[in-house]
């Protein structure tokens, strides 16, 4: 396609449900038209019936039923808007976020970067932010992590090996941890610890991958507030998507003439922060 391209993510589940693809589609597209005034541009869904048919054909080891469920479960709500000039490509990409009466998207390139959130721990009795931070240090920096980096370090070509070796450590020197003061049944504190690094530090998605599941499958606790619980995606926020934070404390809704989805009432609010 000519032109610059851009990736529109919509907020909310419906997005991700093929039935509603044409009519969020159309909504996108009618968003960027308002926005960029632009005469020459296009919007594309991220999928057809009868890809969907494929789809669904492929999924040979399951009931009818579920194979439909499953299936439109992992479809893909992200919308390619094409054929922009540099001009209105950049005006979108100004703002990150961009929200109406009708739709509220995001937007990205189509080449995206790596998550900084790498995993949650669960199970520690502590509120101490510092704590946690030492203990997934100590993890990250002992003989096994180590040894382990030092393994995929040998598969890289020799010229690359000091570079490799310095946006590792760069990465794991970058590492901080927000708490979330989440809740258990009956009201009990149990906070939450997110775990975050700098993964712009580490361009390959591979080897991201590679990282952040040897870490998060490492165990990180404490002799005195016990063993911590791993979870990569511990949330699924419905108003940003985002996994490291429940919809209750989702902080897009604080945010100066914010105009998308709003969180649920008080109730919804309250029960929503307990995991």
């Amino acid at each position: 396609m000519d032109g610059k391209t851009l990736l529109a993510i919509p907020f909310e589940s419906d997005a991700e449900t093929a039935k509603q693809h044409n009519k969020t589609g159309d909504q996108v597209f009618d968003a960027v038209g308002k926005i960029t005034q632009s005469k020459s541009y296009g919007v594309a869904a991220p999928i057809k019936k009868e890809e969907l048919q494929a789809l669904l054909a492929k999924q040979c080891h399951q009931s009818a039923g579920q194979k439909r469920k499953r299936t439109e479960e992992c479809l893909p709500g992200t919308f390619l808007i094409h054929s922009l000039s540099q001009v209105h490509f950049q005006m979108l990409t100004q703002q990150t976020v961009w929200a109406s009466q009708n739709i509220t998207f995001r937007i990205a390139r189509p080449k995206m970067n790596c998550p900084s959130f790498l995993f949650a721990i669960k199970g520690l009795r502590t509120n101490s932010k510092d704590i946690v931070k030492n203990c997934v240090h100590e993890t990250w920096n002992n003989e096994t992590t180590t040894l382990f980096i030092q393994n995929r370090i040998t598969a890289v070509e020799e010229k690359e090996c000091n570079n490799v070796i310095q946006s590792i450590q760069s990465f794991k020197d970058s590492m901080w941890v927000e708490m979330l003061e989440t809740k258990g049944q009956g009201g009990l504190q149990k906070p939450t610890f997110n775990v975050y690094a700098n993964s712009n530090l580490i361009n390959n998605t591979n080897a991201w991958s590679n990282i952040r599941t040897h870490l998060a499958g490492r165990s990180y606790h404490n002799s005195k507030f016990g063993h911590g619980q791993i979870l990569t995606a511990p949330n699924h926020c419905s108003l940003c998507h985002g996994v490291d934070h429940p919809r209750g404390m989702c902080p897009f809704p604080d945010l100066d003439s914010w105009k998308g989805p709003n969180e649920m009432n008080e109730f919804s609010q309250r029960t929503d922060r307990y995991t």
